[in-house]
Parts: structure tokens; C-alpha cells; sequence
């Protein structure tokens, strides 16, 4: 948005010809959704042959995060940051988002304007804009974690909708056909040579972790922040080398609205060389997914979550939003 285009006139010239360095690609990353079609293959090898339950939790936990991974790359997608070509990108991203129930164009469609107007009254993805209920708000926000994702996967076909073009709506309805179409296959091969058990295992009950990792990160990137500032509007959440890598840094999520275009594999190093706007501003920076929800249930939608702001040094500054 605008707020974001003035903020980034104010930054030094040297930090805006090394954020223009940072964002040019490097395709070679977009082999990690090879790396997550293998982490699927293995994890699936221990699921189906190490019938214990420690086993099995974790190659479902395991599963859930590389198709969450994948909806990472989906999203790299429809930001242009796997090829910054239309086609290859679009390609990528229409098999990408299979494994997670999502066409790329209604995904592209309902996605951007979430960019264009954040924490608006115009923004699709805004919980605040779901109703004037205070009550029925706090339900919904406390709800969340469980039926985010799976609301999003349902309402997306329809809620893209309104933002598609005659041309994008065709392609959304294809788009499905073809997953209802792959999705109807398997199920009548599995039953057919008895391995829709397997199908279950491999996708159906991992889809369900996968939801619920994306309902806590999505949770985290905005609320509980201060609109009107483009620093304080989006959260990031660190975490860990791991987990990042895992959600392809989609916890950066306040680097990634300021500058969308920027591959996922270069946001740590923007998040490193912004420390020193960040603490000015007061931005709302936690260092684990922890640490936020037991924040979220405590204060809930209505309230301001403290400031954990990373200065610089490694120091770390506590506060609440007014300070």
C-alpha cells in the first residue's frame, strides 16, 4: 500500500540498493519443493511400515508440514518469486497447490488485495471484518485454530469470485474440476486395488495437521497489531533455522508485506538489516509460535499484544503497545 511505498522512501540509500539486490531470484531454491516431495516419500515409507504410534504422529506432523511447505510455494508463486515468469510461475503454482485443495488463480485473486489494502475494511483476509459482534468475533477468533484453514480451503472457490476477472473465473472452475477430478481417481483406484487406506494415511489425515500449523502461523501474522503503520501491522514470528526452512520463511510475514516481491530465501537477511526501523517503530516481532498463542488466548481479538521487539545486539525490548 501507500504506507509502505512512503516508509521506504525514508530508508537510507544504501539500505534501498541492497533491498534491490536482495530482491532478484535465485530459481535454483525452487528445488526445495523437490526436497519436500522426498521428505513426503520418506516419512510416508515409516508411516506405512513402522505401525506404532510415536511413528505415526510423527510422519503425520512430518506430512503436515511439507504440504503446508508447498502452500508456501504456492504463495511464492503468485508473487512471482519462483521465476518472475508468468507461465513457469503459474505452472509451479497449480501443482503446488494440490496437495493443500487450492487453485492458484482463486488463491492469486483473493490473495493480492490483501496486499493492496492490509488491515483494512477492504481486505478479504481482515478477521476484524467479519462482523460488528464483538462476542461472535471473540468466538471466531478463539475458533480459529481449528477451522481456519479448512474454512479458507471451502470458502476460497467462492469468495474468489468477486475479484476474478470473466477470464480467471473460467480458470478457477478448471482449476477444481481438475483437483475433484484427481481427488475422484484416487479414491476409485484405492478401492478398486485396496489402497485408499494408504491414500487416507498419506494425505487425508496429514491435511489435517497441515491445517492446523497454517491456522497457528496465519493466526500470528496479524493479530493482535496496530493498523495505519507498516511496520506494526504484520507480525513476524523467528522461530527456529528448521521451522523457517520448513515454512519457507512464511513466518517472516512482516518482511513479506513490505516488500512482496522479495523471494523467501533472502527475508531473514531483511529482517536482519531493518533491526534498527524495527525498534524505532515499535514493531511487534516474537521470537517462537509459543510465545505468541499463549499471548493470543490471554488478551484475545480485541485487545494489543505486547511489544518483543529484537534490537540490536541480541537485546530484546518488552512492552505494551502504548509505550
Amino acid at each position: 500500500g501507500k504506507e509502505a511505498r512512503s516508509w521506504f522512501k525514508t530508508l537510507s540509500a544504501e539500505k534501498r540498493a541492497t533491498i534491490q539486490k536482495l530482491n532478484q531470484i535465485q530459481p535454483v531454491w525452487n528445488l526445495v519443493g523437490l526436497l519436500f516431495v522426498c521428505i513426503w516419500i520418506i516419512a510416508g515409507m515409516f508411516l506405512l511400515t513402522v505401525p506404532v504410534w510415536p511413528v505415526r504422529l510423527a510422519a503425520y506432523i512430518t506430512i503436515g508440514l511439507v504440504i503446508h511447505g508447498m502452500v508456501a510455494l504456492l504463495h511464492e508463486t503468485i508473487h512471482g518469486n519462483t521465476f518472475r515468469k508468468r507461465q513457469l510461475d503459474y505452472w509451479t503454482g497449480l501443482v503446488t497447490g494440490i496437495p493443500g485443495l487450492l487453485s492458484v488463480t482463486a488463491y492469486r485473486v483473493t490473495h493480492l488485495p490483501h496486499h493492496w489494502y492490509n488491515r483494512t475494511e477492504k481486505d478479504p483476509n481482515e478477521i476484524m471484518n467479519l462482523t460488528k459482534n464483538g462476542r461472535l468475533l471473540s468466538i471466531v477468533f478463539y475458533c480459529w485454530i481449528f477451522i481456519g484453514m479448512f474454512f479458507v480451503i471451502l470458502a476460497t472457490p467462492f469468495t474468489s469470485q468477486q475479484y476474478a476477472q470473466p477470464r480467471e473465473r473460467r480458470m478457477i472452475a478448471a482449476e477444481y474440476v481438475g483437483i475433484a477430478t484427481l481427488i475422484t481417481a484416487l479414491v476409485l483406484l484405492g478401492i478398486r486395488y485396496g489402497f485408499l487406506g494408504a491414500i487416507v494415511q498419506l494425505w487425508g489425515i496429514p491435511l489435517i495437521f497441515a491445517a492446523i500449523i497454517g491456522n497457528v502461523r496465519g493466526w500470528a501474522e496479524h493479530m493482535m497489531t496496530l493498523r495505519g503503520h507498516p511496520l506494526t501491522q504484520s507480525r513476524t514470528v523467528t522461530s527456529n533455522r528448521i521451522l523457517s526452512f520448513l515454512f519457507l520463511n512464511s513466518n517472516y510475514h512482516l518482511e513479506h508485506h513490505l516488500f512482496p516481491g522479495m523471494p523467501w530465501y533472502n527475508l531473514p537477511k531483511l529482517h536482519a538489516l531493518l533491526q534498527s526501523e524495527y525498534s524505532s517503530a515499535g514493531t511487534y516481532i516474537y521470537k517462537s509460535y509459543t510465545r505468541f498463542l499463549m499471548d493470543a488466548f490471554l488478551i484475545g481479538v480485541h485487545g494489543i499484544a505486547p511489544k518483543r521487539v529484537r534490537l540490536p545486539g541480541g537485546l530484546a525490548a518488552h512492552g505494551t503497545a502504548g509505550n
